[in-house]
């Protein structure tokens, strides 16, 4: 007997295997699409660590103390008196 006439002759097994198939289909599918959020964030932690590192490498430090733009770059200072 081949597995045709098993399922043409039992309607209710065919239905039961497809239930299953399909359950096993929608859990699969379910099981990727969760796969692909933990890859993506882990993508997205990956590349905020990476800007963060890089801004902290490229941020200067403090500024360097700049001249007086009032004074002259001439002006000496006053001579003191002994």
């Amino acid at each position: 007997m081949s597995s045709n006439y098993f399922l043409c002759r039992h309607p209710t097994t065919l239905r039961a295997g497809l239930h299953t198939m399909s359950s096993r289909i929608g859990l699969r599918l379910q099981l990727m699409r969760d796969q692909m959020q933990q890859e993506e964030q882990r993508e997205r932690q990956q590349q905020q660590a990476a800007s963060m590192h890089y801004m902290q490498h490229r941020m200067p430090g403090p500024p360097a103390p700049s001249p007086a733009i009032s004074a002259p770059t001439h002006f000496q200072a006053p001579m003191q008196v002994p």
